[in-house]
This record gives structure tokens, C-alpha cells and sequence, in this order.
């Protein structure tokens, strides 16, 4: 079971779903396409099918961590999570608003006490969200189906994580609250450095733990506006802005800038992923030529849905004016 080599992230993901895409719900024919398809992986994908045939959990889910491992770096909570305040679900934490103090104390004198005060927070509750792709059973049997597949699924989770993290929303049953969903607000004065000093002017919360997020074509315009200069280095990819770092994603409003301090962001998210496949039932898919959803049964035109499932959420805990936003930021 143990591969000396492991192929790229997301791999592994790809690979036990396209096995049991192939079993078709017959989990030994799936078992059998993992172990003749010799990839680096096909032992520990064989493994987590036997597993799945016996009712047991696997002892390690090598296939549910590739899938993370290959979606983290593409969202903005990847990006950042050095920064983050870690929390676990179900459990409750507890917020420092007061912290020790430090004298200069004479030879021979005592060094006075100071306390700490704290504030608890509620336990963090786990949010779903989920991506499914519908693929034909013979890509499912195609090498080239790997990449295919896990991209696909990060993507869309990717998108759908991003999206909720920064798109102003409030918070529902079924979804955390955006993170500038209570931001302070800052219009833009048109230019990149004038739009970070308004910012920081504005920012309550630590500099040491802050990061900026941007679309990347404001990044682009943005690093356009100034060239080379060394405190607006920044571009669609990302880069540095007032020594700060930058980080680019899709779901971010165009000509919108925020500033947030990711240390006062409490941030809980597994290191696995749910991966299910299934063949039977009918899915609503839009008809790209009209563009009307129309139902379309797995069975009869031989394609199974594959699924994945991850459980995250954050909130923000950083005092007033952790998260500020730009508005009319048009470089």
C-alpha cells in the first residue's frame, strides 16, 4: 500500500472516481479496472475500493486528501491560510480583548501582574459545499480523464468557496457570511497608492497578519497604472501592495479592492473530501445549443456523476475595521 512515488494532487481524487465510474455501481469490476491500470497510485486506489466493499473506513483516504490538496492552492482561503486563525467545528473558542502588559522593574523590586481578558465565541458549525460533473462512461476509461476530472471538480469548488468569501452576502443556514459582508467602505480616489493609504488609514485591524484580495484584471490594471513601482508590485497573479501581500481570484467584484486582516478571521475546513459517483436517476442539464434545462437520465445515455463534498467555514472575530473595501476601484 505504500507507492514510493505519488503522482501530481488531484490524481489519486481523479483516478478512484473514474474507477468506480467504470464498476458502474459493480465496486469488485471497479477494483479490478484500478489494479490493471497500473498507475503509481493503483494499490491505494484499489485499497480505498476494497475498503468501500468491506463497509470499512480506510485507515488513510489517499484520494479525498489529493482532492484537497489540489483545491487549496486555487482559492483564496488556500492562499491565505498561513494567516488565518485556526478553529475546529463544534468546538468554541475564545477571542484575547485584553492582553499582559510589560514593565521595566528596578533591582530588587517586584514585577506587577496583569491579566488577560477574553471574550468566548460560539462553537463553529460545518457548512457543505458540493460540486458534481457528469461525465460519459467511455472518458471515464480514457488516460486523459484524470486532469479532466479534477480540475473540473476544484474548479467549481474553488469558484463556489471563493465566491461566498468575498461576495458581500450575509451568512444563511446554508452558507458562511462573505467576509466584507460588514466591511468599512472607502471609494476609490483612482489611484492604486492613494485607494491603499485610504485603506490602511481606514483598517482596524493587525498589519502583520493583513492581506489585500483583488480581480485579477483590477491587479492587472492596477500594476499597469504604476509599472515597477516597488510599493504597487502587483499583477492578474497577485504580488505586493504597500508591502502587503496580493492575492487574485475570479470571484472578486471587478474595480473592488479588499483589505482584511486574515488573523482575525477564524477558519475551520477539513483536509478531506467526500468523492461519490452515480449512474442511476436523471440530472437537470442545460442544453448548451438553447440553453434550456431540460432532465437527462444517467443510465440511458451511459454517464455517471461524480460528486464532491467538502465541509468548511469562517467568520470574522477581528475587531472593527478588519476588513475594508474599495469601491469604484477603475485603474
Amino acid at each position: 500500500m505504500q507507492n514510493k512515488e505519488m503522482p501530481a494532487p488531484g490524481r489519486t481524487a481523479a483516478r478512484y472516481l473514474r474507477a468506480l465510474a467504470v464498476g458502474g455501481g459493480d465496486l469488485i469490476q471497479a477494483a479490478s479496472f484500478a489494479a490493471e491500470s497500473r498507475w503509481l497510485d493503483s494499490e491505494r486506489v484499489k485499497g480505498l475500493i476494497d475498503a468501500h466493499m468491506l463497509g470499512t473506513a480506510p485507515q488513510r483516504n489517499w484520494a479525498a486528501e489529493s482532492f484537497v490538496d489540489y483545491l487549496r492552492p486555487r482559492t483564496i482561503v488556500g492562499q491565505l491560510a498561513a494567516l488565518f486563525r485556526p478553529a475546529a467545528f463544534g468546538v468554541g473558542g475564545a477571542i484575547a480583548t485584553a492582553g499582559t502588559q510589560s514593565w521595566w522593574t528596578a533591582e530588587g523590586g517586584s514585577t506587577a501582574p496583569s491579566a488577560m481578558a477574553f471574550s468566548a465565541t460560539e462553537p463553529m458549525q460545518p457548512r457543505k459545499i458540493s460540486a458534481m460533473s457528469v461525465i460519459s462512461n467511455e472518458l471515464a476509461r480514457a488516460s486523459a480523464a484524470d486532469e479532466i476530472v479534477s480540475r473540473d471538480l476544484a474548479r467549481a469548488c474553488a469558484h463556489g468557496l471563493d465566491t461566498a468569501f468575498v461576495d458581500g452576502q450575509a451568512g444563511t443556514d446554508a452558507r458562511p457570511a462573505a467576509v466584507n459582508a460588514n466591511a468599512v467602505t472607502v471609494a476609490s480616489a483612482g489611484s492604486i497608492l492613494k485607494d491603499a493609504a485610504a485603506a490602511l488609514a481606514a483598517f482596524g485591524g493587525l498589519i502583520s497578519s493583513a492581506a489585500w484580495i483583488a480581480h485579477p484584471r483590477t491587479a492587472a490594471a492596477a500594476g499597469l497604472q504604476h509599472g515597477e513601482n516597488t510599493q504597487a508590485n502587483i499583477g492578474a497573479t497577485g504580488g505586493t501592495l504597500a508591502g502587503l501581500p496580493v492575492v487574485t481570484s475570479e470571484a472578486m467584484a471587478e474595480n473592488t479592492l479588499l483589505l482584511i486582516d486574515a488573523g482575525g478571521i477564524e477558519m475551520a475546513m477539513d483536509d478531506t473530501a467526500e468523492l461519490r459517483t452515480g449512474n442511476q436517476g436523471a440530472v437537470e442539464m442545460v442544453n448548451p445549443a438553447t440553453g434550456a434545462a431540460e432532465l437527462v437520465s444517467l443510465y440511458q445515455n451511459n454517464l455517471t456523476a461524480l460528486l464532491a463534498l467538502l465541509r468548511a467555514n469562517w467568520r470574522v472575530v477581528g475587531p472593527a475595521g478588519s476588513v475594508v473595501q474599495v469601491t469604484g476601484a477603475a485603474y
